[in-house]
């Protein structure tokens, strides 16, 4: 049996606090973001939410702290472990990286929230995760990028 059961989905997704170098961190009102995962018949796999409200304090410990970005890495794949991805976890508490992977629902898979200081040290980690993720389910890592 394969179809929707057999099926895989790896997502990466970044949001950064906007172009600081221009004074926009954080120059919104309201981020909202939802991430639905549901198979071809209605069956809800996975849920994921990010919000972040300016009324309330942003940089406040239980939201974002000091980090800037949010970055999420969601692997949709039975059977996989977050163990697969824990080696993506920064070792550096405190750090300019805060990292944790859990388990989705259901043995379908699994998440990896990241907070970072900048865009590039999210990166790091999701990119990581992303080709631990790749060659733990197809045998091979990401291909090459067309960036220099």
């Amino acid at each position: 049996g394969g179809g929707a059961a057999a099926a895989t989905l790896i997502l990466a997704e970044r949001v950064t606090a906007g172009r600081e170098a221009h004074g926009e961190r954080h120059a919104f009102e309201r981020f909202e973001s939802r991430l639905l995962v549901s198979r071809p018949d209605g069956e809800l796999v996975a849920a994921d939410a990010v919000m972040l409200d300016r009324r309330e304090t942003i940089a406040a410990p239980g939201r974002l702290g000091g980090y800037t970005v949010v970055g999420t890495l969601v692997v949709v794949h039975r059977g996989f472990e977050p163990e697969l991805v824990r080696p993506a976890l920064p070792d550096m508490p405190g750090g300019p990286t805060l990292a944790g992977a859990s388990s989705l629902p259901g043995y379908a898979g699994a998440g990896l929230r990241v907070g970072a200081a900048s865009a590039a040290d999210a990166a790091d980690a999701i990119g990581v995760a992303f080709a631990l993720a790749r060659i733990a389910i197809l045998g091979a890592g990401p291909p090459p990028t067309r960036r220099a």
